[in-house]
Order: structure tokens, then C-alpha cells, then sequence
């Protein structure tokens, strides 16, 4: 409710500061700190929030900041939002449902490309050699509608070698910015279709939290990724012909 109302009080009241991702968080005495989203232990990056300050922009008693921070999901991120002159205003749970709202898988009869719709910088995966098979995160594919239901397109069969450091396509991606993404099989490949053909179809980003390497030293950590949960985008249905 406060936040409501000071955004909508305008920004000679307060404006709204970049919110920002961390992995976990303690307090000491008064004070609360935070970790960045992706470094890791026991190099803590120094972000202080005042607890009392924080109570003020949750609004509730400053004895009830940790019981209410005890009850975000410690699996996730979390997001801090804050207002100059006012502190922190929000703590929220970065999850899957929340990433979906704000990432969006958009395809044309020529491309793919992942947009960030919402407010603030998300970081991301970028498809790269292997992406198409599920060997590296994330994993891309096409779908086919067949009698009312999707059907997965194929894997290409390939030798061994792919892009197996993912964590080196992690890239951030700003309000309103676009990513093209590339590595999907050809439809008359991934679908085995003899042209002309004529197929509506919709295209599937999965980040699978750092679990995709099919690496034989083991898997990867999620680096800079950190806690990022895992999530699933699927774009709007587009007809394509094929000529």
C-alpha cells in the first residue's frame, strides 16, 4: 500500500531506484544484509538496508522483519525495491510465475527473439551450440500443433561436441531490450516435413536452473545465474508456411 501510494504521489514525493536480485540475506543488530544474486560464499557483497527503516516501508513492526523475511522461499532470489528518500518499500520472492510475467518468448515466421517486458534488468541464457539437444542450458524447441495438441519437433543427431560452458552466455537483459535467439532446427527438419508445407507452431525457452550440462566432469554451477529458479517460456502460436 505504501508503495502505491508514493509512486502514485509522483516523483517529487519519491522515485523509484533500479530494484536489484540477491541470493540470501542475515541481520545484524540493526541492520540487514544482503548477498548480489551469483556471488558466492563467503564473499558477501556490502548491501545494508536499516531494519527499522525497512519495517517502515513494509509497514509492519521492526521486530516482524524476520519472521516476514523467514517466510520468502530461501530456494529463490529475491528482489528489493527500493524509494529514494523513503528506503526499501518491497522484498518479494523471485519466482518462476514472476519471471514469466516479466520474460517473453515472441516469434515471427522468421525469428525468435526473448523480450524483457518488464521493469527492471533480468539476466538470461544465451542459446548456443548444443541448446537444440538439451546437452546445455537452456534447452529451445519448436512445437508443432497436430489434432488440437502440441507435438515436440526432433533432436538433430550430432557428434559430441558442443558449447559446454553455459555460464559464459549469461547476459544481462534491460527493460525493453530485445534478445534474437538462434539454434533452432529448420521446421522441415525438427518436424520431418516435405514442402510446400503450411504448420502453426510455437517456440520453448527452458533454463532448468543451472541443472543442463551434459559436461563429464559434472554439472555446472549456476554462477552468475545464482538461485534463479528454473522457468519455461512458450511463445504465441504463429502459422508458418514453407515453400
Amino acid at each position: 500500500m505504501l508503495l502505491a501510494c508514493l509512486l502514485l504521489a509522483g516523483p517529487a514525493l519519491a522515485r523509484s531506484e533500479a530494484p536489484f536480485f540477491a541470493d540470501d540475506w542475515r541481520i545484524e543488530g540493526t541492520t540487514l544484509h544482503v548477498r548480489r544474486l551469483g556471488v558466492e560464499k563467503p564473499d558477501w557483497t556490502p548491501r545494508s538496508i536499516d531494519v527499522a527503516g525497512l519495517a517502515r516501508g513494509l509497514g509492519i513492526k521492526e521486530e516482524a522483519v524476520p519472521e516476514y523475511l523467514k517466510g520468502l522461499d530461501p530456494k529463490l532470489p529475491i528482489l528489493v525495491q527500493s524509494l529514494e528518500k523513503v528506503g526499501v518499500v518491497g522484498i518479494w520472492s523471485l519466482t518462476e510465475e514472476r519471471l514469466r510475467k516479466e520474460l517473453r518468448l515472441e516469434l515471427s515466421p522468421d525469428r525468435v527473439t526473448l523480450v524483457n517486458r518488464g521493469m527492471w534488468t533480468q539476466r538470461v541464457v544465451k542459446p548456443n551450440d548444443g541448446s537444440e539437444s538439451g546437452w546445455r542450458e537452456p534447452e529451445i524447441y519448436f512445437e508443432r500443433e497436430v489434432d488440437g495438441k502440441w507435438v515436440r519437433g526432433g533432436k538433430p543427431g550430432r557428434c559430441g561436441m558442443y558449447a559446454h560452458d553455459w555460464q559464459k552466455d549469461i547476459v544481462e537483459l534491460g527493460p525493453g531490450e530485445a534478445l534474437p535467439l538462434e539454434g533452432y532446427l529448420p521446421l522441415d527438419m525438427a518436424f520431418g516435413l516435405a514442402k510446400p508445407f503450411k504448420v502453426k507452431v510455437r517456440a520453448v525457452y527452458v533454463y532448468r536452473g543451472g541443472h543442463g550440462s551434459r559436461g563429464a566432469d559434472g554439472e555446472l554451477k549456476p554462477g552468475a545465474m545464482g538461485k534463479m529458479p528454473a522457468f519455461t517460456l512458450v511463445s504465441e502460436p504463429v502459422e508458418v508456411e514453407g515453400k
